[in-house]
């Protein structure tokens, strides 16, 4: 009984901890996202909001759609 409680508390606390790790992986755009949002504003990541910003429509539709989906959890996420 003793041993099960242990393992049931290593579970309880390894899914604690992985969740907000896999939550925030989630909050990424995909490689090719990535690649379009850089071949559009650059790599410097202080100017990419900004330049999304300006130039939102510029996107294919899937990494608009990739992009709002993350800015979306993102907010979720903040909230809690």
């Amino acid at each position: 009984m003793n041993t099960m409680l242990k393992a049931l508390t290593a579970a309880t606390a390894a899914t604690l901890i992985a969740t907000p790790i896999l939550a925030q992986e989630r909050q990424r755009v995909s490689g090719e996202c990535r690649t379009e949002i850089i071949k559009l504003c650059g790599m410097d990541r202080s100017k990419i909001r900004a330049c999304l910003r300006e130039n939102f429509s510029k996107l294919s539709e899937s990494c608009g759609k990739e992009v709002r989906a993350v800015q979306k959890a993102r907010q979720e996420a903040n909230k809690k």
